[in-house]
């Protein structure tokens, strides 16, 4: 059990991602498509900035922009609270034997995610994910965000075990929210 959830939050790392002068370096990269867009950042250490974003994480914080929202979270390895944008987080995280429940209240909607080495189901802010792993750290399938489902590929950067467990669940919560 503990192997499959190291082998789990190793594929979906987050932080301390490497970054060489010739540009991003494999795996440090966070990337979303659908017929809806796109949206993508590169992690580097303590911070994962983009186009749509800019986030990084001290201590037991997640702060930054996603979009015009502001995003302030404080995590612990139980939970996540704080607000995006005026609206507020309450996260429940729990260890699966295949990685990270995370249940409650982000940017105001209520949520149920499941994010596994084989899977992401659920929803989180305003998205719905039904997606099955294609490969290390990618997954395909359907994303719907208040309207119809489209296909969607999530490429998730493969450094995230080197985060605190609520740490790591914020910046799945916020890149995936929409």
């Amino acid at each position: 059990m503990k192997r499959a959830l190291t082998t789990l939050l190793a594929a979906l790392g987050l932080a301390a991602c490497a970054h060489s002068s010739s540009g991003p370096a494999e795996g440090s990269r966070f990337d979303l498509s659908s017929n809806g867009g796109s949206v993508s950042a590169v992690c580097n250490g303590a911070s994962c900035s983009g186009p749509q974003m800019s986030v990084n994480t001290q201590g037991n914080s997640v702060r930054g922009l996603y979009g015009n929202r502001s995003i302030n979270l404080t995590t612990s390895d139980r939970e996540v609270k704080g607000s995006v944008g005026s609206e507020p987080v309450q996260l429940q995280v729990k260890p699966q034997p295949d990685g990270l429940s995370i249940n409650g209240t982000f940017a105001g909607q209520l949520g149920s995610l499941q994010v596994a080495d084989q899977y992401i189901q659920g929803r989180v802010g305003r998205c719905s994910y039904d997606m099955k792993a294609d490969g290390l750290n990618r997954y395909r399938g359907n994303r719907s965000c208040g309207g119809l489902p489209q296909p969607t590929v999530v490429t998730l950067p493969s450094t995230l075990a080197e985060k605190p467990q609520g740490q790591r669940a914020a910046l799945l919560a916020v890149f995936l929210a929409g």
